[in-house]
């Protein structure tokens, strides 16, 4: 099974049906619901176990290193669909956020 783990294209799973994941940092192999995190683009059948996530300092570094990213690329006042701005509308239920690019984007949320 640890040869299939190292590929990263397809789902690995058994006879039954569970999808096993490989921790990045020890090594151990375990089903799906023994994992705190897994998958992700370039990683499917990589993971991090429970121990690792919880003892483990280097874990808590890539975790908060990931954060930071995410965050820095984050613009609040950009849309996630399309990517034009959000400005504040009114509308038959109150104030919200709408895209600019309306009606071509209807995406829109709460006033943050």
């Amino acid at each position: 099974m640890e040869s299939k783990l190292s590929q990263q294209e397809t789902l690995v799973k058994d006879a039954d049906g569970n999808r096993w994941i490989k921790c990045e940092f020890c090594g151990k192999i375990a089903m799906e619901g023994e994992s705190s995190i897994y998958g992700g683009k370039g990683h499917i059948n990589l993971g991090t176990c429970r121990d690792c996530f919880v003892n483990n300092p280097e874990v808590t570094q890539k975790t908060e290193e990931k954060i930071a990213k995410v965050r820095s690329k984050h613009d609040p006042n950009t849309g996630p669909e399309c990517g034009g701005r959000l400005r504040e509308r009114n509308g038959q239920y109150g104030r919200f956020m709408g895209c600019s690019n309306f009606p071509a984007c209807r995406y829109s949320c709460g006033i943050r």
